[in-house]
């Protein structure tokens, strides 16, 4: 029965860290070194967003507290008594909780909701973010973000752009990368990056939740907000390469004779720079038919293709197919980054003769204008090759 007395005590010690704070006057996070402590439920908010950010909070205060007074507060038979063996505890799962939290929330990828202006607090201020290079630490100068009040894909916010729909502030960054708003509500909102190009050695279109706090930064006119920074990188192109890191645009096979079966035949993709990292992308693929029905497997994952004739109209993947290609694997590959990342791609079919099966790959494909085009890679069989493997 104790241990339920203890287990409420605690819960109730942590539903009041999420209730107090609000009557701090003024609203500020205390900084002590790399701890911000939270004095009002903006900046708990911010800390540990939505449900699970608060659920991540709960585990993490918990579990220091009954570690911390396990170990070094209770005797052999788990009783521990006085002010010392409950405050002791106590103060070192609310510091767990500040310290250790957030990262865990930043790890698991636990998003406030963008609600746009809060209606609980009346002042207004400017607020600054820094663009910076997520490889190399440099200011970002070039493209623009947007202040939005409601969350969008950045797909919606590439093609609304384009097309001059868009109404919500915009800004520019300076020569140190730094982007500022003002006149804004304390709130929790969506930014959005755009390049000034979409391109290879461009930056990768973001967006990025941030929260501003009811509260002014010390000795300064500029809001508190969740983050300060946005890192981006640098868009980089893929490679085809074999499976000795060679750079490939083409395989022959040539088999003895017709039916042939291919099993497992791999081609890998990579990053061609380590200074960046490669945009999500879709790979499609042309073939004939009644020359090969194909099997392909993506990251060792067996995968479907669809005709792209069946895609609907409108459809960002059907507009962004390359000339003559007739289907698509229509699974969103997330971008690689680093010299040693890289995914197969894995072909296997009966051939019933001499045919070719072509992919290629589409960056931002579900955006109708910010695709870009990626390499492509040919593979050929023909039972009368002269020079069979691998091609450039």
């Amino acid at each position: 029965m104790r241990h339920i007395y203890a287990l409420l005590a605690l819960l109730g010690v942590f539903l009041a860290s999420l209730v107090l704070p609000a009557a701090a006057e003024p609203p500020q996070a205390i900084g002590a070194g790399p701890i911000s402590i939270p004095t009002s439920a903006e900046e708990f908010e911010a800390m540990f967003p939505g449900v699970y950010g608060k659920v991540v909070a709960l585990i993490v205060f918990i579990g220091a507290f009954m570690l911390v007074r396990k170990y070094f507060f209770e005797d052999k038979r788990g009783r521990g008594s006085g002010v010392i063996s409950w405050g002791v505890p106590l103060i070192a799962a609310l510091l767990a909780m500040v310290i250790i939290g957030p990262p865990l929330v930043s790890m698991l990828g636990i998003q406030p909701t963008v609600t746009g202006p809060s209606t609980s607090c009346s002042i207004t201020g400017p607020f600054e973010v820094r663009l910076i290079d997520k490889i190399s630490g440099a200011a970002i100068t070039s493209g623009k973000v947007y202040l939005f009040d409601q969350s969008m894909s950045i797909e919606k916010v590439i093609d609304s752009d384009a097309k001059g729909n868009l109404t919500a502030p915009v800004r520019t960054p300076d020569s140190n990368g730094v982007v500022r708003f003002d006149n804004v509500k304390p709130g929790t909102y969506m930014l959005a990056y755009l390049p000034s190009s979409y391109a290879i050695g461009s930056y990768m279109p973001v967006t990025a939740t941030i929260t501003v706090n009811c509260a002014y930064k010390p000795n300064s006119d500029l809001l508190v907000t969740s983050i300060s920074a946005i890192e981006i990188y640098k868009m980089v192109n893929l490679k085809f390469v074999n499976e000795v890191g060679a750079v490939v645009g083409s395989y022959t096979w040539k088999p003895p004779s017709y039916p042939a079966e291919l099993t497992g035949f791999s081609v890998w993709i990579t990053p061609t720079a380590t200074d960046g990292a490669s945009p999500y992308f879709y790979i499609y693929a042309n073939y004939s038919d009644t020359a090969v029905t194909p099997s392909f497997k993506v990251g060792g994952s067996t995968v479907s293709v669809t005709k792209i004739s069946d895609l609907s109209g409108t459809d960002p993947i059907r507009l962004n197919a390359p000339a003559g290609y007739l289907y698509v694997i229509k699974v969103k590959n997330d971008g690689l980054f680093g010299k040693d990342t890289k995914k197969a791609i894995e072909i296997s079919g009966t051939f019933q003769g001499n045919t070719t099966i072509k992919l290629k790959l589409i960056y931002f494909a579900e955006s109708e204008r910010g695709d870009i085009a990626g390499p492509e890679f040919t593979f050929t069989a023909n039972n009368a090759a002269s020079t069979p493997g691998w091609g450039s």
